[in-house]
């Protein structure tokens, strides 16, 4: 199993999410705008067969290869821009000589297009027939998982990592702990040392 990165962004999306994150009473920030679209970049590619690159690569291949497995978010292409213009009708490309560019065309809540960056799988509700946890230590756990969290906050369940080794939550190399249960939020934040410790 290999990860890899690629994505992109409409033009006119991204510029309002900019607008967005400089809004003082919305508590988010540029650094976490920047880590939640990071995290919608990547992807996991799993094979029968070993995915290295040969000796010679044809050269077209390579510039592909290097495009899918290291795409930073990018914005879209024009021929993607006219596309969703077209088929989502909320964008319009200004039509100068000079430079490409598309605005929003119409009223966009800006807040439903942040909500839509975070993403959770409605499909999983039944937790008797979707939920693994035969990585989890005890009882407590499964019921933790299973009975505990309400129902109506069911996807709660799947949201969380089970056994996570401490070492790679910020502690010490050698720390081989595990901690019950751990979630992964996906912005980015400025690391502020508060003591020689933590570097």
């Amino acid at each position: 199993m290999n990860q890899y990165k690629a994505g992109y962004i409409l033009s006119a999306i991204k510029s309002e999410l900019d607008k967005f994150v400089k809004v003082v009473d919305n508590n988010f920030n540029n650094l976490e705008l920047d880590g939640l679209l990071k995290n919608f970049t990547v992807f996991d590619a799993a094979s029968v067969f070993e995915m290295s690159i040969p000796q010679n690569p044809n050269s077209v291949l390579s510039v592909a290869h290097n495009i899918v497995t290291r795409g930073a978010l990018t914005l879209a292409s024009p021929f993607v821009e006219n596309q969703m213009a077209k088929a989502l009708c909320f964008t319009k490309n200004k039509e100068s000589k000079d430079i490409i560019e598309y605005d929003i065309e119409k009223n966009l809540d800006i807040n439903l297009v942040f909500r839509a960056l975070h993403p959770i799988d409605s499909r999983f509700k039944n937790r008797e027939r979707n939920l693994y946890d035969e990585d989890l230590d005890s009882n407590f756990e499964k019921d933790f998982l299973s009975k505990y969290i309400e129902k109506d906050k069911a996807h709660i369940s799947f949201m969380l990592q089970h056994q996570r080794k401490r070492n790679t939550l910020g502690a010490i190399a050698s720390n081989q702990g595990r901690v019950d249960f751990s979630i992964e939020i996906p912005y980015l934040n400025e690391q502020i040392k508060t003591n020689k410790y933590i570097h």
